[in-house]
Parts: C-alpha cells; structure tokens; sequence
C-alpha cells in the first residue's frame, strides 16, 4: 500500500524535458553575459543566448539592437572563461565603430586602454554588404572552424545585407535565404554562440521581423526589442525561445556604460506596464506568403 502512495505520488509530478546542453544553460556554465546583473539574470532564466543555437535580435530603430551586441561583446572580451576565444563580426552597413566598444569597456568596468585596445585585437570584422558577400563570409568561418578560435559569431544587420533576396523573393530569393540560414546553423552547431541582429517591419499594423516568410519561421529563437509607447528614453526586451512567447520582460535603459536594465521596484512603480505593440508570435502563414503579404 504504502509503495502504491509513492508510484501515485510519482505520477502525478510533471516531468519536464530538456536536454544536458539546455540543463547546462539553466545551470549558467554556458551562458552569455551582458555586464548587467539584471538583464543577464533573466536572459539566463529565459534562455536567451545559447550556444549551438541561431539567434536573432530583431526591434525597432534605435532599440538597442547593436547596443545589446555591444555589450555581449564588452563583457565577452573580459570574461577569464572565454580568455582564449575570439569574436567575428560581420559588418553589413559599415556601422562598427571600435572606440564605442573601448568606451563601454572604460566605463563599465574601469579598464584602461591600453588594456581594452588588446582586447579588441581578438574581434576580426569583415564587411559584407550584399548576401553573396554574407554567405562568403560565413563560408570562411565553417571553413576555419576551430583552427580559428572563432567562439561567437555576429552579423548586424543581416536585414541589410539580405535585403537583396527580396528582389525575386519567390524563386533564388527564398533559396539564397534557406542557405544562409543553413550556414549560420552550421556555425552554431559547431558549438559557437550565433547572434544575427535585424530589423522590425510594420506588416498589417504589427511589426515583424524583416526578410519575409521564410526567414521568419526558419528561426526559432529570437529577442525582441521594442521602444516605449510614452518614454522615450525605455526600451522593453522579450525572449521568443522554440517560437513560444512568455509575457515575462525586462526594461532596458541605453547608456554609455553599455545596456542597462531598471530594477524591477523601478519598472513596477516608476514606469508602469505601457504595452509596446508586440507579436504574440513571429509566424506568417503559407496564404500570407502566396499573396505577397510578407
């Protein structure tokens, strides 16, 4: 009777899933840092930067997209555990400025420059302007593999440099996206942190990420960056993970010490919850995709 009780007992736990890479993540042995004991505490609650998975930053404008890149870059460099790591970022707009990382190095945490200018010796950019370029690129780092030392991969804007497939979007456009997105899994398989970083479009009212149809249900993971509705100086984040949505977020704040998150007494009672308009999810449907409405 009494062993009855504890097979009942048992069964009636629910039993959660995940796999030793996902229980290594919770656990915090493979998690990214941003240099922000708030935001990186619910990225690492949330899942948000994994290793082995593709994932896209997407938000409006002047969100913080390149920010938060930024930032996980900074706090990268600086980590003792990724002493021997390096970074490559593709640059498709001619946007990367290194003085800004040196910056948020210097402020953040008090580095000098000398000793911000060696770290940034180990981040190797590489333009790519076009898709072609982008696929190039990605080409040499699959090639290279670990003789490289490559451990986290970043392209900012991938919107920009992928723009181009939309021009016959139906036939290669949709084929060079597939590829692309196949190369940057590759990267990510082999064990790298892959954090691509693209735009918001306004598609019947609500925004979704740019690229179209495919692109958005070909990527599973994704954190979101809105601008307030009232303050202009807040930002909300969310973590899509496996394309399912929490209505969990944090508020983030842009300073010269990198991104910033406000103390949740703050956000509560300061800020308020102003809904920024947000997608319950990033899928179109294949009829969304037959009538050009991507």
């Amino acid at each position: 009777m009494f062993d009855d009780d504890i097979l009942r007992l048992e069964s009636d736990v629910p039993r959660v899933e995940e796999t030793a890479l996902e229980a290594l993540t919770r656990l915090g042995f493979f998690a990214l840092r941003t240099g922000d004991h708030g935001l990186d505490q619910f990225v690492l609650e949330m899942q948000g930067l994994v290793p082995c998975t593709l994932t896209e930053i997407v938000g409006d404008k002047g969100a913080g997209k390149t920010q938060l890149c930024y930032s996980i870059v900074a706090a990268f460099l600086r980590d003792p555990e990724r002493k021997g790591g390096n970074i490559a970022l593709i640059d498709t707009t001619g946007s990367y400025r290194p003085s800004r990382l040196l910056e948020l190095l210097e402020k953040r945490w008090n580095m000098n420059k000398v000793h911000g200018a060696e770290l940034l010796k180990r981040v190797f950019v590489r333009p790519a302007n076009t898709s072609a370029r982008l696929s190039s690129a990605l080409d040499a780092l699959i090639k290279a593999g670990k003789t490289s030392n490559v451990e986290l991969v970043i392209v900012d804007n991938v919107g920009s440099a992928m723009a181009d497939t939309l021009i016959d979007y139906r036939n290669s456009g949709i084929k060079n996206q597939v590829s692309v997105i196949r190369k940057l899994t590759k990267l990510a398989l082999m064990g790298n942190w892959v954090i691509i970083v693209n735009h918001l479009v306004y598609w019947r009212v609500a925004p979704t990420p740019a690229l179209g149809y495919k692109w958005i249900n070909e990527i599973a993971h994704r954190i979101v960056i809105t601008n307030d509705d009232r303050y202009c100086d807040v930002h909300w984040l969310k973590i899509f993970t496996n394309r399912t949505m929490s209505d969990d977020r944090v508020a983030l704040e842009l300073t010269t010490h990198g991104i910033k998150c406000f103390p949740e007494d703050e956000t509560m009672n300061v800020l308020g919850y102003s809904q920024s308009q947000i997608m319950s999810t990033f899928q179109c449907t294949n009829d969304d995709y037959m009538f050009g409405n991507y």
